[in-house]
């Protein structure tokens, strides 16, 4: 089905006086219920601005309460997708530029900036009936248990049409910030947690990945603590559900474009193109047990068990620059790299090993090769071409795939 064609930019314009329905602020949504997806906690004109269209969004959404109850959108859901939406809105109109990084990351990955739809009139610097169809049906699969929608289906593509009229009349009346050309500026000498904070906020707070990934880390760190061990080792139980945030932190993706908060991060940063490739490249933790060898002025000195490998890591980076040496010679850490420094993230666990723990942490397989030294990869490298070229001598050929049986035959 093709979507409703849209006026050209300065027609649009034009239009922005027509009438809308009256905002709806007593509908349920609150200036709470807005706030959730920002990264900063006190409310000011400038969001309490947007609340209006919220509650507008809103409207129209519940006058679809049978679809949505249909599909486990529940009440308090479609205050969500309201936010999410009026979010959009609110992205384009401050140029905050998340969306932006989706639908750029679609058209590299890809060569188009949305899936499902014709694009053949849509406006990368504008907003778009598209955009608003596609996140009505994201959220609304991402609800589901048994019931599937086509994106493109007459209630989708209806309702968007309708929320993106109401919203773009309002273009010249709602306000702009720079709040986020400032939050989002990363240069050099950026302290690194106040990275961090940023990274937090685009993983599990943003309209997009944090509404997705948030619920995801919430419904975890909620099962934990309901569980067996976290009752039986209340000491345990802060810094468990601070390894758990980290990985959501780090290296759980989303299923906007697959991105995990790194990339996203580095795609909206303000910043010089070699910051950008710094700020992705945090994906790659270095985990394991290290030993402690020593310190310096400002480092400690640690050697990574199963690599070999030695990090100076930066005391800045500990809490409090102290890890009770002498007494705890072996950590359980995560380590990465920023601005040419190994820094501490995540939690840091301490204490003796057995010889035998030492040994068999020797020969530990890491699943993240990055951490390996480049003499070690090259040598692995070398080896894993000697065995493919052993198979294909005793073969006669290198190993073959067929999609079906009938292609094999």
């Amino acid at each position: 089905m093709k979507l409703p064609s849209k006026l050209p930019h300065s027609q649009k314009l034009k239009n922005m006086k027509r009438k809308l329905p009256p905002a709806r602020t007593s509908a349920g949504i609150s200036i709470l219920d807005w706030m959730k997806s920002k990264p900063y906690s006190t409310s000011t004109s400038y969001d309490r601005a947007f609340l209006p269209l919220c509650n507008d969004v809103f409207h129209l959404l519940n006058e679809r309460k049978d679809w949505f109850d249909s599909g486990e959108v529940d009440r308090e859901l479609r205050k969500e997708l309201a936010c999410m939406l009026v979010s959009y809105f609110e992205d384009f109109v401050s140029e905050i530029g998340v969306w932006k990084a989706f639908t750029d990351c679609n058209l590299e990955l890809h060569g188009y900036r949305l899936p499902f739809y014709d694009l053949s009139e849509y406006d990368s610097d504008y907003l778009n009936v598209e955009d608003f169809a596609y996140l009505i049906w994201h959220f609304k699969t991402k609800c589901l248990d048994t019931e599937i929608y086509a994106p493109d289906s007459p209630t989708i593509l209806n309702l968007a049409e309708e929320i993106y009229e109401l919203l773009e009349a309002q273009i010249e009346e709602v306000p702009a910030t720079d709040f986020y050309d400032s939050f989002l500026t990363i240069e050099a000498g950026h302290d690194f947690f106040d990275v961090k904070t940023k990274l937090a906020w685009v993983g599990t707070d943003s309209y997009l990945m944090g509404w997705e990934l948030g619920k995801v880390l919430k419904k975890e760190m909620d099962e934990f603590l309901k569980a067996e061990e976290s009752r039986l080792y209340p000491e345990m139980v802060k810094p468990m559900l601070y390894t758990l945030q980290e990985d959501f932190l780090y290296s759980k993706r989303c299923s906007f474009a697959a991105l995990n908060a790194p990339e996203w991060l580095a795609r909206v940063a303000k910043c010089a193109e070699t910051k950008r490739v710094e700020i992705a490249e945090l994906q790659f933790r270095h985990e394991g047990t290290y030993r402690y060898d020593g310190e310096e002025k400002d480092h400690y000195l640690f050697t990574h068990m199963t690599t070999d490998r030695q990090y100076w890591v930066a005391k800045k980076s500990v809490k409090k620059g102290d890890i009770g040496i002498p007494g705890e010679t072996y950590f359980i850490m995560n380590l990465l790299q920023w601005e040419g420094e190994w820094m501490l993230t995540g939690t840091m666990m301490g204490g003796e090993m057995e010889p035998e723990a030492v040994e068999k942490e020797k020969y530990k397989q890491s699943k993240t090769p990055w951490i390996y030294p480049e003499e070690r990869l090259n040598k692995m490298a070398e080896t894993t071409g000697l065995m493919y070229k052993a198979f294909v001598d005793f073969f006669g050929s290198p190993l073959a795939w067929f999609g079906s049986q009938q292609k094999l035959q």
